[in-house]
């Protein structure tokens, strides 16, 4: 068999493989490890050929028709003209791509001659359980581990490395390695950390801030991320000794690995389709705390404690900060944990022998199926559509059956929120992110239950309102006098000065679940 890919796409650049002194981790660093895992394969069970982006559409049809050629791709790649609309068989490394809304409107992902490429068999599995006979066709294709740089450490190693980053005997040393953005989970930590301190901690942070990255859920960007983590969390983590290190190439990292005594990814990231970090932690032995969501599923499986439980929430990801906090110290006694047995689990879902098997099986089914000519653009979307409305679960339904997503009040930042006009883009990308979580929803608050802002949340009484000091932020929601009195009754301050909701009556429970839906409030307990 035959694959064509663009030269542009073949060829991924250097990001993040610049020399040590500016080596930084962005959203290209993963894809180009992946981009050169995905073409390594293809050649190891075909020819790759390099396919000029100038091509006429008379020459890519005559190409495409032929019964051994495959198309193949990743799903960023430049677009020609019309390319759709050109029969293919089409083989696409999809990435973060089906987490996210602007797949449902790209027919090529749908198309009977396409096979989109995903990074988990739980990925896979839960996108057939809630597209149902709407699901693309997927097949598996797991990232290839880097076992030359992350292994386990010897004595000496480990004790060379606490001592190289300044670690005491009794010291609990969290690490995350990776880039620090706002749905990563690294506020999380420090607010957890805060609402229950222990003296001995120390948190290591390896990485560096993006910028100009996306914050889908709210249409906004990083660019004031770096003064806001400064400002509202580390000036508020003095005893946690919390240091902001650089992001480090692997030999560098894997000594901060070695020194971990738990590796922390508490992330609902928007695309978190793998998680390469966790993984490369638990290769040093290190035991890791991760959310259940979508590709952390796996590997959080792997540990005694298992995963943090996370629910779709209309801000985003969330999860109780009573459970992250009982994770984080039944990671650090390590009852049950057997490194050994864990490594071997990573490197068995992340065999390069079996993710080409997929690969090849995915390309073989391709080459089989009959060629067929791909629908127009809008009749492909309304095709999408009609097969989500019949198929797919309720929560997708019901977002192409409301046309216009309206303004909730104290659901969004002022002069953020919307993506596309008449579009529910926020519930859409809620309801697809419900695919990914313990729960499809958020859970319902019931009487007794203890509440708490999932970032800071404070009661503001000369306004009548609850306002969220989170990121994006800061988000208002204010009440008329009933609910504000019936609100303010069932709120208190602990020692550390958080507010905690505990409601019972009909009108407080009312209240506190919009909340918790909007993402405000998260309960202790998610299930």
């Amino acid at each position: 068999m035959r694959f064509f890919a663009f030269k542009t796409d073949i060829n991924p650049g250097t990001a993040g493989h610049t020399p040590k002194r500016s080596f930084s981790v962005d959203a290209g660093t993963s894809v180009s490890q992946h981009k050169r895992h995905f073409f390594e394969t293809l050649k190891s069970i075909g020819t790759l050929i390099q396919l000029d982006e100038g091509i006429s559409r008379k020459d890519a049809e005559a190409l495409f028709v032929q019964p051994d050629v495959i198309f193949a791709q990743m799903h960023n790649v430049a677009r020609l003209p019309d390319w759709d609309r050109i029969p293919k068989r089409r083989l696409c490394h999809s990435l973060g791509d089906f987490l996210l809304p602007e797949v449902f409107s790209e027919p090529a992902s749908f198309d009977f001659n396409n096979v989109n490429l995903v990074t988990s068999d739980f990925q896979e599995n839960r996108l057939k359980e809630h597209l149902g006979l709407a699901a693309p066709a997927t097949a598996v294709f797991t990232p290839q581990l880097n076992e030359m740089s992350f292994y386990p450490p010897n004595a000496k190693e480990k004790a060379l490395a606490r001592n190289k980053f300044g670690l005491a005997k009794n010291d609990i040393h969290i690490v995350y390695a990776g880039r620090w953005l706002a749905t990563k989970g690294i506020c999380q930590l420090l607010r957890v950390l805060n609402l229950w301190p222990d003296k001995n901690v120390k948190v290591s942070l390896a990485g560096n801030f993006s910028p100009d990255f996306p914050l889908r859920m709210s249409a906004t960007a990083h660019f004031t991320f770096a003064d806001y983590y400064r400002r509202e969390f580390l000036s508020r983590a003095q005893e946690k000794q919390v240091r902001l290190l650089a992001a480090y190439p692997p030999g560098r990292l894997r000594e901060l690995f070695w020194s971990a005594d738990l590796f922390v990814y508490a992330s609902g990231h928007e695309d978190e389709n793998f998680g390469m970090a966790p993984r490369e932690a638990a290769l040093c032995a290190v035991p890791v705390v991760v959310t259940d969501f979508c590709g952390l599923h796996q590997i959080g499986a792997q540990m005694p404690w298992g995963c943090l439980n996370t629910y779709p929430a209309f801000s985003g990801i969330r999860y109780s900060l009573r459970e992250f906090n009982s994770l984080l110290w039944k990671a650090a006694r390590k009852k049950d944990w057997d490194p050994q047995k864990c490594i071997a689990a990573v490197k068995k879902e992340c065999s390069t022998d079996i993710a080409r098997d997929n690969m090849r099986q995915a390309a073989e089914a391709l080459l089989r199926r009959p060629l067929k000519i791909p629908l127009e653009p809008k009749a492909a979307r309304e095709k999408i559509m009609f097969d989500m409305i019949r198929y797919a679960d309720e929560n997708i339904a019901r977002t192409y059956i409301e046309k216009k997503e309206t303004p909730v009040d104290g659901a969004y930042v002022d002069g953020a929120g919307f993506d596309k006009e008449g579009f529910p883009y926020r519930k859409f990308l809620q309801a697809v992110q419900g695919f990914y979580t313990t729960l499809d929803r958020p859970p319902v608050v019931q009487a007794g239950n203890r509440l708490r802002g999932f970032f800071r949340v404070a009661a503001w009484q000369e306004e009548q309102a609850i306002v969220e000091v989170g990121f994006p932020g800061p988000r208002v929601k204010r009440y008329k006098d009933k609910d504000w009195r019936a609100l303010a009754a069932c709120a208190q301050k602990n020692r550390t000065g958080d507010l905690v909701w505990r409601p019972r009556t009909l009108n407080q429970l009312r209240l506190t679940q919009e909340l918790v839906d909007l993402g405000y409030l998260v309960p202790e307990e998610v299930i």
